[in-house]
């Protein structure tokens, strides 16, 4: 059985952090150093020689290697980064635990949660999303302690109130500020600053009992909402500091990972070009709109480093907004299941529940069960979506199943991105390709959620079925 290779990065702070260095004047001694991106990379790629030669010279100094290209996906926002990566190479060894971080290491740190954020909100936050800021009137001076319950009852309230009015879970994403009320002055004033999913505005300010409300509507640029993640992660140079606290519902970004999509002299023609836009879009079918790039050369080990930014001509969010509105779905299929056995074995007794309309709106549902032996979680997912698709005839059909294995291979895409790579490498080939079969004709959307509406009814049913049948083969 051939050994399946692992692809290192050779020199990425991302992946990297720190470096062995050594201490020429204290023999055998050896201590951990930041190095940062710009300690290997700088941005300047002209010297005396000509573009192309100088390019040519670094490729052929980084010596043999492949050609990652890593795809971040979130919402309209994509971010391409390609980079060298070696076989062979073991991890750098880490800073153990419980020592405190350096300055370099914690703006290192710092850096990586602002990405995080940004990359957060843009997966699961879009035009027409509420942005407010909750403050408290005066003589209100809560502590932090008390401020977070304030704002987890406000929580509380906006659930309701959506579920009143039919509307999806609430996602947020919020944080506290703490502001001294003047330099003589020793109290803390807090208020909160957040983001939420849309909803009524009025409905939203209302259930806010503490102090005054700021609101407003989310107008993303071309860079999606960076600029509200940048102002809310925004650290005080006081110990009162912001951190920011996400609804665990939150969709997190797609990441896809290749080594075999660029080759080495692909690259090259890349980092040559002037036409970046042209090259890194046409990678993407045309589907994508180029923003961005910076270009870092390492000048110890050669070779190149490419970040860009691109954003999506067709907007995610368009399908999402139809999938929510009654009547765009022609029915809705909703997943459940109780699992047993080992993480790779196991065994999964299922539900799976079809939820389709009259003219009149109201609601009728089927429903059917069974038990899946000797699967994994994914791989009982797969098979449920079948089946459910395999009693439909061709419509618009939304499922809702726990897990990200449905809406990253719906509503990512990911499904449709392997297939079309041959499913190379990828686990549980067969069954995908058997779903995407049966999904021929159909227009499919796809929501991941814990438990939904039907979830309590059917496990039930799912108990009182298979406890039946247990006292059956009992009597026989």
């Amino acid at each position: 059985m051939r050994k399946k290779l692992r692809y290192y990065q050779y020199s990425f702070e991302d992946v990297f952090g720190q470096e062995w260095e050594t201490d020429p004047a204290r023999p055998g001694y050896q201590e951990y150093v930041q190095k940062t991106l710009t300690d290997y990379y700088n941005t300047n790629i002209l010297g005396e020689e000509t573009r192309e030669d100088y390019i040519d010279g670094k490729m052929k100094q980084a010596g043999k290697c492949k050609i990652m290209c890593q795809v971040i996906e979130s919402g309209d926002m994509v971010e391409i980064n390609i980079y060298p990566v070696y076989t062979g190479r073991k991890d750098v060894p880490r800073v153990k635990s419980g020592k405190s971080s350096r300055d370099a290491q914690k703006n290192l740190n710092d850096k990586n949660s602002i990405k995080r954020l940004i990359r957060l909100i843009n997966a699961n936050f879009h035009k027409g999303d509420l942005i407010l800021t909750l403050t408290y009137g005066d003589r209100h001076y809560p502590g932090q302690q008390q401020a977070r319950k304030d704002v987890q009852k406000y929580f509380r309230e906006v659930r309701k109130g959506r579920k009143k009015k039919g509307l999806p879970p609430l996602k947020y994403i919020y944080v506290t500020e703490c502001v001294k009320e003047g330099e003589e002055c020793s109290r803390i004033r807090l208020h909160h600053h957040l983001i939420m999913n849309a909803m009524d505005r009025d409905v939203a300010e209302s259930c806010w009992k503490k102090g005054r409300v700021e609101s407003r509507y989310a107008q993303p640029d071309d860079f999606g909402l960076e600029g509200f993640a940048r102002y809310i992660s925004k650290l005080s140079v006081s110990k009162y500091s912001r951190k920011w606290i996400p609804s665990k519902n939150l969709d997190k970004p797609v990441e896809h990972k290749s080594v075999t999509l660029l080759s080495r002299r692909k690259f090259a023609e890349i980092i040559k070009s002037d036409d970046k836009a042209g090259l890194l879009e046409g990678l993407h079918q045309g589907k994508l709109k180029y923003l961005d790039s910076t270009t870092y050369v390492n000048q110890e080990y050669g070779g190149f480093y490419l970040y860009s930014r691109l954003r999506r001509k067709e907007s995610v969010w368009g399908t999402q907004e139809e999938a929510a509105q009654p009547g765009k779905v022609a029915c809705r299929v909703y997943l459940d299941y109780d699992w047993s056995g080992s993480f790779c074995n196991g065994e999964a007794a299922f539900s799976v529940l079809w939820e389709a309309y009259k003219k009149d709106g109201t609601p009728v549902t089927r429903e059917k069960y069974g038990r899946l032996k000797n699967t994994t979680k994914r791989r009982a997912v797969l098979e449920m979506s079948r089946i459910a698709l395999e009693e439909l005839n061709p419509c618009s059909v939304e499922f809702h199943c726990c897990g990200k294995t449905l809406t990253d291979g719906i509503m990512a895409r990911q499904f449709e991105l392997r297939r079309k790579d041959g499913y190379r490498g990828v686990k549980d080939a067969g069954l995908i390709e058997k779903f995407m079969q049966a999904a021929e004709g159909f227009t499919l959307y796809a929501v991941s959620e814990k438990k939904n509406i039907y979830s309590e009814a059917m496990k039930i049913q799912r108990e009182l079925k298979y406890n039946t049948m247990t006292i059956k083969n009992m009597e026989g």
